[in-house]
């Protein structure tokens, strides 16, 4: 009786005695994996409904053609712009806006700056989206 409240206490679990059956490491080991393979199918977890607002798609605008074609970056374009119009800047925010078409109307000036930084007419940089009333 002491012999097992020891095991017990030991984290041992079961004694065995010598004379009944004699229990390897490895005889446990063995039992364990093969327990685990038939119990160790997990069911498909079904994908999560997506919360909160959804993902924008950007439209792909004239201006990003532009970019990607020469490796240009839109903070490349920005620095451009700087460089050429030091006393009159765009913001990056508002470059960035421009070039991903979330800003579809900005002024006549900007759209100059833009068309003189990277050397283009704005025929080149505009899209036309023609509405149907």
């Amino acid at each position: 009786m002491t012999d097992t409240r020891t095991a017990l206490k030991n984290g041992l679990g079961k004694v065995h005695e010598a004379k009944k059956e004699h229990v390897t490491p490895v005889d446990l080991v063995e039992k364990s994996e093969i327990a685990t393979e038939t119990t160790s199918v997990k069911p498909i977890k079904e994908e999560k409904k997506r919360r909160g607002r959804p993902t924008i798609s950007h439209k792909v605008t004239k201006i990003h053609l532009i970019l990607v074609s020469r490796g240009l970056t839109r903070k490349d374009l920005y620095e451009l712009i700087e460089k050429k119009y030091p006393d009159e800047p765009i913001s990056p925010d508002a470059v960035s806006r421009i070039v991903s078409g979330k800003r579809k109307f900005y002024s006549t000036p900007t759209l100059f700056r833009i068309c003189g930084a990277l050397g283009v007419t704005p025929n080149q940089v505009l899209d036309y989206e023609r509405e149907i009333l």
